[in-house]
């Protein structure tokens, strides 16, 4: 009944910490969601501002790039190719409207002039082939390593004999100036994720790859991941060679979480403790009843109710595992069978109770006689079987041991006093004997009882004859 006892304590234990497993992840899936709808909301947010400065901000420079791709003289100065006076132009407009690239190239995109930029041939290409053919449409670009908010306008005489690049640098300056407004770290990488600039470091991005990992599924804080990255599309058509990235800083996040979990931690362990020690109290009395129980029950069942020693079939059980034992240690091996002599007489002359204590006291004196190891057990009525190791020389100084032990003195009850006496019919079993129950030796150990109480009682018999196995052998 101890398993019952274990049983108990396990499913007391086993509920509170699924309960306390549960709140955990409840709690981490209540802030989990949470998180996400106040980073996606930063991420809106940070996209809406960002499309209020860019549109303002872009207004503002086609407005006066306009004019100046409409002048007459910058107009002429194309057609006639006087470089100095276009360069001039850009330059002066370029101060003026507060932009770092102004770039001029031919219908075909071969440049023609800029204000002080020099870019590479191929450069001139990808701008024309990106920006010329959706004139006035504004887009981030990457020209040598930086960043630029671009647009084109035709310059139109009146047919288009030219086009006219404008835009102004993304540089870490403004980018920290938008993070302050909308609270979120941005950052610019190319299509292969080379750095390009942000308002983190080029080397946090090489020492936490979450800067460049994009998750739109889950914006959960990730146990411990310090970003999460979203990549915000500000242009209807994705710019080939630059993204644009949002960060969102889940320090704070994991603080909070952290300290949720040990919280929840912390409680869990008291109310386990607590569990534990009230499942095993409330284990033990629902058990030890049970246990005590089932302790007299498996007793019961295995001893006889008034003498207190093995019933029979116990006793039997016992002593073939000692005899298996004694044969695979060569030993030999000695099954007594005990008789009361006279028992019926007592019964019809003082009652069953004196003849019940009778046997109480004979079983008493036999097992007294005996050592510990020794087997008794009763066999039925006023029969006693026993089970010692002994020598074959030895045998019957134990059977005189166990007649003695009987009739050394009167047993005397409440309204009687008699003499007992035992007959004991005993068989040995050799290491070699072979037999499939105990049966066949109590048969021979029978035998020899017959003899003892047909020689006048009081007495010990060997029996003679050979079991089965040695008749064999020896024959």
């Amino acid at each position: 009944m101890k398993s019952l006892y274990t049983q108990i304590v396990i499913v007391c234990v086993s509920l509170v910490a699924v309960t306390a497993i549960s709140i955990q992840a409840t709690s981490w899936w209540l802030a989990s969601e949470h998180n996400k709808s106040l980073i996606q909301e930063q991420i809106a947010g940070a996209n809406n501002s960002l499309l209020h400065y860019l549109q303002v901000r872009q207004s503002s420079l086609v407005s006066s790039s306009i004019v100046l791709a409409a002048d007459f003289g910058f107009k002429q100065a194309i057609a006639t190719r006087h470089e100095p006076t276009i360069n001039t132009m850009l330059m002066n407009h370029g101060r003026r409207i507060d932009v770092e690239l102004m770039l001029l190239t031919d219908k075909s995109g071969q440049a023609l002039a800029n204000n002080g930029i020099q870019l590479k041939p191929q450069d001139y290409r990808r701008l024309h082939d990106t920006l010329a053919v959706n004139p006035l449409t504004p887009t981030f670009m990457a020209l040598d390593n930086h960043v630029y908010r671009l647009f084109a306008i035709p310059v139109e005489a009146p047919v288009t004999i030219a086009y006219l690049y404008v835009g102004f640098e993304v540089n870490k300056a403004l980018l920290n100036q938008l993070k302050d407004s909308i609270g979120l770290n941005l950052s610019f990488v190319s299509t292969k994720g080379d750095y390009l600039v942000s308002t983190l470091d080029q080397h946090a991005f090489e020492l936490d790859a979450s800067l460049l990992t994009i998750d739109d599924t889950d914006w959960g804080f990730g146990f411990g991941r310090r970003w999460e990255t979203r990549e915000i599309m500000l242009d209807k058509t994705a710019a080939p060679s630059v993204r644009l990235l949002a960060h969102a800083d889940l320090a704070a996040y994991n603080d909070d979480f952290k300290r949720l979990t040990y919280i929840i931690i912390g409680l869990s362990s008291v109310i386990l403790l607590l569990a534990f020690i009230s499942g095993s109290r409330l284990a033990r009395r629902i058990s030890n009843p049970h246990s005590a129980l089932h302790r007299e029950l498996l007793f019961r069942a295995h001893h006889d109710a008034l003498t207190g020693m093995l019933n029979r079939g116990a006793a039997l059980d016992k002593i073939a595992q000692e005899v298996k034992r004694a044969q695979r240690e060569k030993s030999i091996y000695c099954l007594f069978v005990c008789d009361v002599d006279h028992f019926k007489q007592i019964n019809d002359q003082y009652g069953h109770l004196a003849g019940d204590a009778v046997l109480e006291e004979v079983a008493t004196r036999l097992a007294n006689a005996l050592r510990d190891y020794d087997v008794i057990g009763r066999y039925g009525g006023e029969e006693f079987v026993v089970g010692v190791k002994v020598s074959e020389s030895k045998s019957r100084d134990i059977g005189q041991r166990l007649r003695k032990a009987v009739n050394g003195s009167p047993i005397v009850g409440k309204n009687f006093s008699v003499d007992i006496t035992v007959s004991i019919g005993g068989q040995l079993i050799y290491p070699e004997d072979d037999f499939d129950t105990l049966n066949e030796v109590i048969e021979y150990a029978d035998q020899a009882l017959y003899r003892a109480k047909k020689n006048g009682r009081d007495q010990v018999e060997l029996s003679s004859s050979a079991m089965p196995s040695r008749r064999r052998i020896n024959g």
